[in-house]
Parts: C-alpha cells; sequence; structure tokens
C-alpha cells in the first residue's frame, strides 16, 4: 500500500470520526425533549455516533503497518517478530514494543 493509499485511509478515518462526533453533538444539543419519543431518537443518534468514530477509528489504525525490512534477506516482517519467517535468521528482539531499547 503506498503513502498515499495510507493517507486516503487516514483522512476517510478521520471523516468518520467527524460525523459520528457532529451525530453525538446533535443528540446531546439539539433534539426534542425528554418524553419518549425524543429518547428514542437520542438514543439513535449516539449509537450512530458511537458506531461511526469506532469504525473510524478502525479504518485509520489497521492500515497503520509496523513493519522493517529483514537484515538477512530483505523482506518486510513485523517489527516484533523474533525470528524472520523467510529466512529464519534470529533478530535479536528483546522487547515487546518495537523501536524501544532497554
Amino acid at each position: 500500500m503506498s503513502d498515499n493509499e495510507v493517507k486516503e485511509m487516514q483522512a476517510a478515518g478521520w471523516f468518520f470520526r467527524l460525523i459520528g462526533i457532529g451525530c453525538i453533538l446533535f443528540a446531546v444539543i439539539s433534539l426534542g425533549g425528554w418524553d419518549y419519543s425524543g429518547i428514542k431518537i437520542k438514543i439513535l443518534f449516539l449509537t450512530l455516533g458511537g458506531v461511526l468514530i469506532a469504525y473510524g477509528q478502525r479504518v485509520s489504525i489497521a492500515d497503520a503497518k509496523l513493519l522493517k525490512e529483514c537484515p538477512e534477506c530483505g523482506q518486510e516482517i513485523r517489527m516484533t517478530n523474533k525470528v524472520c519467517p523467510y529466512c529464519n535468521c534470529d533478530l535479536h528482539v528483546t522487547t515487546r514494543f518495537p523501536g524501544i531499547e532497554n
């Protein structure tokens, strides 16, 4: 996936989150009273806003890949792998968190 495609996916994620926040604000600020029908509409918009925010978060996070190149074979592998799945060389990973050394 190219950098341009990743940026487009991140923009889509922000767009979904923004619409979700708008739905939540719309439900809280402007909609109806506290009668039965007003409560149903508020719950509907709050749920819709929560789903859109969660979906926007999933779109942004799913496309962020934690990859690096194997020093031996040059294939892209996960940063948390301890052994390359292609050439079986030891990668000397000492921590679960990539980029942080002890």
